[in-house]
């Protein structure tokens, strides 16, 4: 499993906590000591798992027997690893739906990329295909005001 760079982090999105250095590298440590002693995992950990998983020789393509349809909604605040797990779940990409609004990414914190949603269709030399529908700002349904009879 790839190591979490605390040093890279902080000087990215979290600047202003790069004076906790070592406070957090502490704090996480402690952390990763507790997920261990109690086996659990978090949803880091179940992504990392997964995605080893379906890089394992024998279980890609019977993982990906498993599932005829697989669909994701918000697909643009998905980052590369969440994306690299669907392809791999999905390798040839048939029945394979994602849904979302690139002009509504919100989660670059967590690493999601709009370029996930943004460059769905230029993989195609997987075989994906894909249908952008592009709505105004009236015919979004959270930015509608409700009608009254």
């Amino acid at each position: 499993m790839p190591r979490y760079r605390l040093k890279w982090h902080l000087g990215g999105f979290s600047r202003g906590c790069a004076g906790w250095a070592s406070e957090l590298k502490q704090l996480f440590a402690g952390y990763v000591d507790a997920k261990q002693k109690q086996n659990i995992l978090d949803y880091d950990d179940l992504l990392l798992y997964w995605s080893q998983m379906s890089r394992t020789a024998s279980s890609p393509m019977s993982l990906a027997a498993r599932f005829d349809h697989v669909m994701v909604d918000e697909y643009q605040d998905t980052n590369r690893l969440q994306s690299s797990i669907l392809l791999a779940l999905k390798p040839t990409g048939r029945g394979l739906t994602v849904v979302g609004d690139d002009a509504q990414s919100i989660y670059s914190f967590r690493a999601a990329t709009v370029r996930n949603i943004l460059d769905f269709r230029t993989i195609s030399n997987r075989g994906l295909t894909s249908l952008r529908l592009i709505a105004t700002t009236a015919q979004r349904s959270r930015s509608c005001r409700p009608q009254t009879p």
